[in-house]
């Protein structure tokens, strides 16, 4: 009787465990690992009290059942959950041990007892996301989709001097939309910038200066504020430095970061004997994968779509990139060659040089029509942010097919553009930076500012302050020990104004640049006095040390975010 009624209790808690965790999605292998588990744990606890003839084979199982409950841990969502091979061994010890009490007097509470702890650490260890309010505000959609890697003078409209890519989607959208020609993100690192998107801070703010940092609780998160305003929130995202691991989940009462395609990243013991081939989450998933998580759009909710396909190795389809006249698509070498980490390293061919460009313009044409797909499904009435996170480097400033560590217009020229009911479609040539896109966002939902009271600033919607746009690009994400340098832990800034940027980086002197006539920062010339100043006080005031969390490093490493080994770049090249 005791053991039934432990066994009804361990399925009520795997039925609770289920249903409780809104939001977040179990993938095929994880979803077939879970019922295994709990089916082989269930027959151990049936066998355990049908009689004595069956305990030897119970005894057997149910090591087995425990294993299984490992695929429960690497919680979905989280790009790798650390258990070090002690306690592998540890619970393994206690699985055998547990299984030779089947043949004592304490069998039935030991049975009952283990199958309750297996169940019960799926329950506990899952992500609780807090559902939102059931009163939902009636209120049409607002959607913020954010285009990794994408760099706005590839786009027509935005004033570069390079070959545009073709995304009749996006040109589209932008003759709907209030248009945001000099838009700049706050630092070309997609977590960070994110960041800054869903906060409102400037990254010397926020302090989130590399990918793989834990996002701060104490800040102010304009998903938590719409979901305790009754909204339903949701988002998708396609990369792991955007995983629910982070952060970034608080206030999503949807929130998928998890991904089919797994990475064997786990430990020896485990992936003995093939246990398990799959572990922790891959780095990234197509678009396509992202944009069917979120069938519509309904009124009431908040939606954000990230979609990572721009990012190398730019791997367009064949017919893009026919458009753009390459015969073969295949993605640039990540090894032989290698990708280009630090500026003024070692240079690629030439001809490698220009097929990567390619790819990367055919890669724009691919998202352009994820975009159109997702446009397509969104309500007439919905408020529609449309942004990338930052840019990239596509050999301007010796610095080839990356982004993260300058702080010029390649990395972080950025589109920008909001549609909303009674918002006129313009073209807007003030600059901006991305953190105006928190104050757009509450300013549309009708929610009071950071401090309380009515949002006199209404972001992107309202007259514009003209104020600088700082951007900033940290060392200690990326290079090993530094040599001493006056902008100490920062490896570029700029400041960007109407008509004006002045930028100082490691490997080039403080020089001013002229954003229309020379769009890409390609042509230094004299500071004046007042722009030098501002460059050192605000590096100063942005000079801070972060690291990204342990066990995201080889994931960083993989998405070309920091290099294995990486050699300190001379100081002031």
């Amino acid at each position: 009787m005791l053991t039934a009624a432990l066994a009804a209790l361990g399925a009520a808690l795997s039925v609770a465990a289920w249903h409780t965790s809104a939001g977040v999605t179990l993938t095929p292998t994880e979803g077939a690992s879970v019922a295994i588990g709990a089916a082989l744990t269930a027959v151990c606890l049936a066998m355990a009290g049908w009689g004595a003839g069956l305990r030897p084979l119970a005894a057997a199982l149910l090591p087995l059942a425990v294993l299984q409950g490992f695929y429960w841990l690497p919680i979905t969502g989280k790009l790798k959950t650390h258990v070090d091979h002690t306690s592998v061994f540890v619970l393994f010890a206690v699985a055998v041990a547990m299984a030779f009490t089947l043949r004592s007097r304490f069998q039935r509470p030991a049975v009952g007892l283990l199958g309750v702890l297996v169940v019960g650490s799926a329950v506990a260890q899952r992500p609780r996301l807090v559902r939102g309010a059931p009163d939902r505000p009636v209120h049409p959609p607002i959607v913020l989709l954010t285009l990794d890697t994408l760099r706005a003078d590839h786009l027509a409209g935005f004033g570069g001097d390079v070959d545009t890519a073709h995304t009749p989607n996006l040109d589209a959208f932008f003759g709907t939309a209030r248009v945001f020609r000099n838009a700049y993100a706050g630092i070309a690192l997609t977590e960070p910038s994110h960041t800054t998107m869903l906060t409102g801070l400037g990254v010397e703010q926020h302090r989130v200066t590399v990918n793989g940092q834990r996002i701060p609780e104490e800040l102010p998160w304009v998903p938590e504020e719409l979901q305790q305003a009754g909204w339903r929130t949701r988002a998708a995202v396609s990369a792991s430095v955007l995983d629910a691991s982070l952060g970034l989940s608080r206030g999503f009462e949807d929130f998928d970061s998890t991904f089919d395609n797994r990475v064997v990243r786990a430990y020896s013991f485990l992936n003995w004997g093939g246990i398990r081939t799959h572990a922790g989450s891959s780095e990234s998933r197509p678009g396509a994968e992202t944009v069917a998580l979120i069938p519509d759009f309904p009124a009431g909710s908040f939606t954000w779509l990230h979609l990572y396909d721009a990012h190398w190795p730019y791997a367009p389809s064949p017919e893009a990139g026919a458009a753009v006249g390459l015969t073969d698509v295949t993605p640039l070498p990540e090894t032989g060659v290698g990708r280009q980490m630090n500026p003024s390293e070692a240079h690629w061919p030439e001809a490698q040089v220009s097929r990567g460009k390619l790819l990367y313009r055919a890669s724009l044409q691919d998202l352009d029509a994820l975009v159109g797909s997702v446009l397509a499904r969104i309500p007439e009435d919905a408020s529609v942010i449309i942004t990338g996170d930052h840019g990239e480097s596509l050999d301007e400033h010796d610095y080839v097919f990356s982004h993260g560590r300058l702080p010029f217009a390649p990395d972080v020229h950025t589109p920008l553009a909001v549609r909303a009911p009674g918002l006129s479609p313009e073209w807007v040539d003030t600059p901006v930076s991305l953190s105006a896109i928190a104050q757009t966002i509450r300013a549309l939902a009708g929610l009071p500012g950071p401090g309380g009271g009515a949002p006199a600033d209404q972001g992107l919607l309202g007259p514009l302050p003209g104020t600088p746009v700082l951007s900033v690009a940290y060392a200690e994400g990326f290079f090993g020990a530094q040599k001493p340098h006056p902008l100490g832990p920062i490896a570029g800034i700029a400041i960007r104004q109407q008509g004006r940027t002045a930028a100082w980086t490691r490997w080039t002197d403080p020089a001013g640049y002229d954003p229309v006539a020379d769009p890409r920062d390609l042509a230094p010339g004299p500071i004046a006095a007042p722009e030098q100043s501002a460059l050192e006080k605000a590096a100063a005031s942005a000079g801070h040390e972060n690291a990204p969390e342990p066990d995201l490093i080889p994931a960083l490493q993989a998405l070309g975010y920091m290099d294995a080994a990486e050699p300190p770049p001379a100081a002031g090249k």
